[in-house]
């Protein structure tokens, strides 16, 4: 009885041992902590990314704008010929495109929708009169002026992600968060 008691004591050592030898020779694989939040990707329009797209990669990009290419603004003919596309320079880097849409580009409100799920913000302003309204994403850096009803489109705005106050303070002063119909 005491022979077998010893054999499965030094079974036991012998098991954690060979426990203790796998845990010591497992390679270490190096990892790094997650970051707290993860990139958020941003919007851009024709790969030019608000904040890190400069003037001169603008440039080689869209070529020469319909306007002065030395203006803080650099404008790009839309298939509106009313409206141009609109291109804000801060630090001679992209802070906010403006991206006209007309119905020739077959672009709606359902394809962002869809992409990018509801709008978290909605902001009345001139057009609201109309059923447009500006529906914001603030962490996405991308924001578009679209009617409530219909997947019409007429806008889609480009900058860097920022917080909601900071985007209507800086690209939207003319906005509000509530409804108010002109008399």
């Amino acid at each position: 009885m005491r022979n077998r008691k010893q054999r499965i004591i030094l079974f036991l050592i012998t098991l954690a041992g060979f426990v203790v030898l796998l845990i010591l020779l497992k390679p270490k694989v190096k990892t790094s902590p997650l970051p707290q939040s993860l990139p958020k990707k941003t919007a851009s329009f024709q790969s030019i990314i608000p904040g890190s797209t400069t003037e001169k990669q603008v440039l080689e990009k869209l070529g020469k704008p319909i306007n002065n290419p030395s203006a803080d603004v650099l404008k790009y003919q839309s298939n509106n010929p009313n409206l141009p596309h609109e291109i804000i320079f801060d630090n001679e880097k992209v802070s906010f495109i403006k991206e006209i849409v007309s119905p020739d580009d077959q672009k709606t409100t359902d394809e962002i929708k869809e992409k990018y799920g509801l709008a978290p913000y909605v902001l009345y302003g001139p057009d609201a009169i109309h059923g447009f309204n500006l529906y914001v994403y603030p962490n996405k850096g991308l924001a578009y002026l679209g009617h409530f009803k219909e997947p019409i489109l007429l806008e889609i705005w480009y900058f860097s992600p920022t917080s909601f106050e900071d985007f209507q303070k800086k690209f939207a002063p003319q906005y509000s968060q509530t409804y108010t119909p002109r008399q």
